[in-house]
């Protein structure tokens, strides 16, 4: 980036035109250093090297006057990184003594370092106090992992997991996780304190999931069959938008049972329309139904396993599988 003299960017901070020290006798001592042409600023160290990237953050050194720089190949010299120091061989250039040093412009690396190869992360439900550019922090009453992130302008916490890009976005307003990816497991269960008080206090209820062979939606209800026939919106038996039901699915099969007598009954689908009727049209029923479709909306057609038809593929080669984090599955995958 570009910046002023001392100016911080995220990880990184700019010197510009600052002059070295001469190493005196205990640092030449202390570093093993057997030549005296050499040079010292601890601001050096952690300096982000010359060949890093693009080209965009090499150094530049200068002589004293402050305009003229020393070109590359003038002289043999070297700068060490992890110590600061800028060491000449063969002597110093002219014009360049211990008395009157080098300049030295660079960009240096200023973020958060590991500590035994992992990361620093607090664990609180408030925000640290004091944290730097590159910080992270777990939100214990969220469940986010974020990063205190400067952006040039300003310093703040940003979610690590969730947003563009994100695996996870929870809301906190109705605790609900949300993920942009195909969720993959051996099993998909959900658990619950027992509704029983007896033990609601030692035992959770556990219930699986209904697993399909194909992507399969379930509406179900209870009507009165009046005169023989009744008509059942499944956009309003399903708190739905009217509408959204014939856009999400297709091929709809009914089940509908009497609860009543032995009378015969029957249903159709017809757009977002189930219509009953009986073969007892002079008694009031009690009618239970169930309305099973394949649903069949854009997303579920972006599937990696999902043709160009809707069809559903049940059978994926584990081979496939390779490019997932634990049960996201992020790859396209090719089906069967």
């Amino acid at each position: 980036p570009t910046l002023n003299h001392q100016q911080i960017s995220g990880v990184v901070q700019y010197f510009e035109d600052v002059p070295l020290e001469p190493v005196d006798t205990d640092l030449a001592d202390e570093l093993g250093l057997k030549s005296r042409d050499c040079f010292h600023l601890e601001d050096l160290k952690d300096s982000i090297p010359l060949n890093y990237g693009d080209g965009s953050y090499i150094y530049q050194i200068k002589f004293p006057d402050g305009v003229t720089p020393l070109a590359f190949g003038f002289k043999d010299w070297f700068l060490d990184n992890a110590s600061g120091i800028l060491q000449f061989y063969g002597g110093l250039p002219p014009g360049i003594t211990r008395a009157n040093p080098p300049l030295i412009s660079f960009y240096k690396y200023v973020g958060e370092k590991g500590g035994g190869g992992s990361a620093s992360i607090t664990i609180s439900a408030t925000e640290p106090e004091g944290a730097s550019p590159g910080a992270m922090w777990w939100n214990q009453l969220t469940g986010d992992l974020l990063l205190y992130y400067d952006d040039g302008d300003s310093q703040q916490w940003v979610s690590a997991i969730s947003g563009a890009g994100g695996l996870w976005s929870l809301d906190t307003a109705t605790s609900t996780i949300s993920t942009p990816y195909t969720v993959a497991a051996a099993a998909k269960a959900f658990k619950i304190s027992h509704p029983l008080e007896s033990m609601s206090e030692t035992h959770d209820l556990m219930h699986t999931s209904v697993e399909s062979a194909t992507a399969e939606l379930m509406y179900r209800g209870k009507a009165k069959c009046v005169g023989g026939e009744v008509e059942i919106n499944l956009d309003e038996a399903g708190n739905m938008t009217e509408g959204t039901f014939v856009s999400l699915c297709s091929d709809p099969s009914c089940f509908i049972t009497n609860d009543t007598n032995w009378s015969q009954v029957r249903g159709k689908v017809t757009g977002n329309i189930l219509k009953i009727e009986s073969m007892d049209s002079g008694v009031e029923l009690d009618i239970s139904w169930l309305v099973v479709a394949t649903r069949s909306d854009p997303t579920i057609s972006s599937l990696p396993n999902v043709d160009e038809n809707g069809e559903y593929f049940t059978e994926i080669e584990k081979a496939e599988l390779s490019n997932s984090i634990d049960n996201i599955t992020i790859s396209n995958l090719k089906v069967k």
